[in-house]
């Protein structure tokens, strides 16, 4: 394999409630040995250090895997391979109730069901205890698709992140049917060739982290059109 250039550039955006919102573009360039190049782009937006106190919000690369979709192969295969896992202690009735909430509304737009993956769950409840501990929303960097959603008090079950996920696609342009800010959890929920998923929570004194990772991940620029439909009508 011959050179791989990496270009990054971030926006970062101070929220009212101190939040911080960053859209992150990522381009990889790989000079291959015939003198050829390929070019990925992956655009991420995602909300992080959202105050523990009150409300509930949804942070996440729409899919962090997004990263990974925006590295070689082989990075991204060093990045899963080596991400943190510990035994998912999830209640499995959540994990349950994310997986069909997850399919009725990739029904919606006429995409597939996605599976739940025992590996993927391992590694989002890594994740889920991580946020737990800091008290704050993060994202990782183990390669695959990820979206994070934290609650405070009070009960939560499975469905409720999903639909605070879907609920970008208020904001969503399907008239072009690309990357439009703010929409990265839609997206990534929707995302068609994003086949396993892993559901973890952590809940204590901070509040309840959800996280749910995706592989393959999800939201490259250029591959919208063929992952991401309207509502059946």
């Amino acid at each position: 394999m011959g050179k791989i250039d990496t270009r990054v550039d971030t926006k970062t955006k101070t929220n009212a409630d101190g939040s911080i919102t960053k859209t992150v573009t990522t381009t990889i360039t790989e000079h291959h040995d015939d003198g050829s190049t390929s070019t990925k782009t992956k655009v991420e937006t995602f909300t992080e250090n959202i105050p523990v106190g009150g409300g509930s919000g949804s942070g996440g690369k729409g899919s962090k895997g997004g990263k990974s979709g925006a590295v070689s192969s082989g990075q991204a295969a060093e990045q899963m391979k080596n991400a943190e896992r510990v035994k998912n202690t999830t209640d499995r009735k959540f994990i349950q109730e994310a997986l069909e909430e997850h399919n009725k509304l990739r029904a919606k737009h006429g995409i597939g069901p996605v599976s739940v993956d025992e590996d993927l769950n391992n590694v989002a409840q890594a994740w889920a205890n991580r946020l737990l501990q800091k008290g704050k929303m993060e994202h990782s960097t183990n390669g695959f698709g990820e979206n994070v959603f934290w609650a405070s008090g009070g009960s939560i079950n499975g469905a409720k992140p999903c639909q605070a996920w879907y609920s970008e696609i208020k904001d969503f342009d399907f008239n072009r049917i690309d990357h439009t800010p703010g929409t990265g959890h839609f997206t990534q929920l929707l995302w068609k060739s994003s086949t396993k998923i892993g559901i973890a929570l952590a809940s204590g004194k901070a509040g309840h982290f959800v996280v749910a990772n995706y592989n393959p991940p999800g939201n490259f620029l250029g591959q919208y059109p063929q992952n991401i439909y309207p509502p059946k009508r």
